[in-house]
């Protein structure tokens, strides 16, 4: 949903820390980094595609209010799993369950079960 209403490219969005890029305040994302591929099983994090690709991305209130309420989520979830989080110090807002970033394939691969589940266009 953030992909589709931001612009965001999938790298972008696999990157998104809570501490990093989301600001509450201003209702959005700060897009600084990427994860466009996995070495050796560990994410490459790296600089958007382009200079430009650097900005501040405004999110419809609602959109920072669901927001708000899967980071709750996400807080109690890191708690309980203590020593079984595998993210270290990262806070990766879309993660693999323990801390790690998505496999970067991940978000294309569940949009095209879903279009296809919905028998929606590819766009």
């Amino acid at each position: 949903m953030g992909a589709m209403i931001g612009g965001l490219r999938r790298a972008e969005g696999l990157a998104f820390e809570w501490h990093l890029d989301v600001d509450w305040n201003a209702g959005g994302f700060y897009v600084n980094r990427s994860i466009p591929k996995t070495i050796d099983g560990k994410p490459l994090i790296k600089d958007p595609k382009s200079k430009k690709s650097k900005r501040f991305v405004k999110m419809p209130d609602w959109y920072m209010d669901e927001l708000e309420k899967y980071y709750r989520m996400w807080k109690k979830e890191k708690l309980r799993l203590g020593d079984a989080w595998e993210g270290g110090e990262h806070q990766y807002i879309f993660h693999s369950g323990k801390g790690k970033p998505y496999y970067y394939t991940t978000p294309t691969t569940k949009w095209s079960k879903f279009t296809k589940k919905y028998e929606l266009k590819k766009i």
